[in-house]
């Protein structure tokens, strides 16, 4: 059943794996350039990473689909299998809400789990929220951000035969499943798109809200950024400092038209729905 769990929750949230870089602005064909460009080294293993996206999404499935069968031996059938998913926002981002509600019907089309989303816009409804899915029979729940982690670690241990998972933090608790990856080598390749296409040799960050998760994209953007141009500028500049930073599109317009008039020719954006700018 764990095998089974694991996979399933693999399958929903893998396209969240690439949240903040699912809104860069720079074209496919640059990109393919620069994973040529950058081979070698961390970059050649940054370039596996972010386009084996849609690989592991369909891997996911068919080994989920596959693995019926646990390691005790008992065929388990997916369709008794209840996901739900917490966004933190409303879906339309063209970000992590999408993608992550994306795996959640992939679930439910490729393995015919029976599935739920619940957009949690406030705060205060994350308790009940995580609440209401588990008195629902939920077996499987997800968080698609880290902002659940306070209300994960008050509610899974009222419900041990309930797994949850969640994304960009980690919560200790024995039925927690917690998703964290190498941010910065997702964004290294973006840095060093925007560095061969630059002309000016200044080059933007706008991130969402300040916290570790993105400020490790803007390491990474700045590390590929130098990989190609040691001596190019990168101005970064953040949204704000708490959860409306990801909903501040006005903000996001604002902070970008003043780093394009400090001479940058290209900026990235690593701010979920006020990335839509």
């Amino acid at each position: 059943m764990k095998k089974t769990v694991a996979l399933i929750l693999t399958l929903v949230m893998v396209l969240g794996m690439f949240c903040a870089c699912s809104n860069q602005k720079a074209d496919t064909t640059a990109s393919a350039q620069a994973t040529t460009a950058s081979a070698e080294t961390s970059a050649s293993q940054s370039a596996s990473t972010s386009t084996s996206a849609n690989a592991a999404s369909a891997s996911a499935s068919a080994s989920a689909s596959a693995s019926a069968s646990s390691s005790t031996g008992t065929a388990i059938d997916p369709s008794t299998v209840k996901v739900g998913l917490l966004l933190s926002g409303t879906r339309g981002d063209e970000s992590v809400h999408d993608q992550a509600y994306n795996g959640l019907m992939k679930v439910q089309d490729e393995l015919g789990c029976e599935v739920k989303a619940i957009e949690c816009t406030d705060t205060s409804t994350y308790v009940d929220s995580l609440q209401s899915l588990c008195d629902a029979g939920y077996q499987l729940v997800c968080c698609d951000a880290f902002n659940f982690s306070d209300a994960l670690a008050t509610v899974a241990p009222n419900y041990p035969n309930v797994h949850f998972m969640i994304l960009d933090t980690v919560v200790d608790a024995p039925n927690v499943t917690s998703f964290t990856y190498a941010t910065n080598e997702c964004s290294f390749l973006a840095g060093v798109v925007a560095a061969m296409k630059s002309k000016t040799g200044v080059i933007g960050f706008i991130g969402g809200m300040e916290i570790p998760t993105i400020q490790k994209f803007e390491v990474g953007f700045e590390e590929g950024v130098a990989y190609v141009n040691k001596d190019a500028k990168v101005i970064a500049k953040y949204v704000g400092s708490d959860n409306s930073a990801w909903n501040d599109p006005a903000t996001a317009k604002s902070l970008t038209l003043d780093e394009i008039a400090s001479g940058a020719d290209v900026c990235y954006h690593a701010a979920a729905p006020a990335d839509l700018a």
